[in-house]
């Protein structure tokens, strides 16, 4: 679990890359998850959920939060399966993405227009609930970026900058502290 553990405003996806940077050379994939969705094993399979993927997988198709289905044709968040390989190959995520909103809309259309299919596993997930602190101008902002879109020469994991504050065990998984 990789944790922002300072007092800028949020980002997911930087979070993503500083994740992957940290543990790149012990895993072949990836399982990008919102800690606030718990998946329902009563309706997944967890096997099938989290089984490694061909091309990037959207696992976040039902959702509590949306009553369980998918809030528009197109919606990508909540959980992605990724291969080491594929995430080397895009580059990543955006880093530019400050606080909630545009960073997986960013990272789909960067990956579709680079000529990555993306499948969904049909799969429930309770959600958690949790204040969303919703900054507009910050939702504004990265939506321009979004609009701009990713350049990889600037952005993405080749240019993620982060620092490691703590590293804890914890029951079944490592608590990964940083500053962005």
């Amino acid at each position: 679990v990789i944790h922002q553990a300072d007092n800028k405003p949020f980002n997911r996806a930087k979070l993503f890359n500083a994740g992957f940077l940290e543990l790149e050379n012990e895993y072949d994939y990836f399982i990008l998850h919102d800690v606030d969705l718990i998946l329902d094993e009563k309706k997944s399979d967890p096997y099938a959920t989290y089984a490694f993927p061909e091309c990037i997988i959207h696992c976040g198709t039902n959702l509590g939060q949306f009553g369980y289905k998918m809030p528009c044709p197109d919606f990508f968040g909540g959980v992605t399966v990724i291969s080491k390989r594929v995430m080397r190959e895009l580059n990543g995520w955006s880093n530019e993405c400050w606080g909630w909103g545009n960073e997986e809309e960013m990272f789909q259309e960067d990956a579709l227009s680079k000529g990555y299919g993306i499948d969904r596993r049909v799969t429930y997930y309770h959600s958690l609930p949790h204040k969303r602190n919703i900054d507009a101008n910050l939702l504004k902002e990265s939506g321009v970026i979004r609009r701009a879109g990713k350049d990889n020469e600037s952005d993405g994991l080749s240019h993620c900058k982060y620092e490691v504050v703590s590293r804890e065990s914890k029951n079944g998984y490592e608590l990964i502290n940083v500053h962005l």
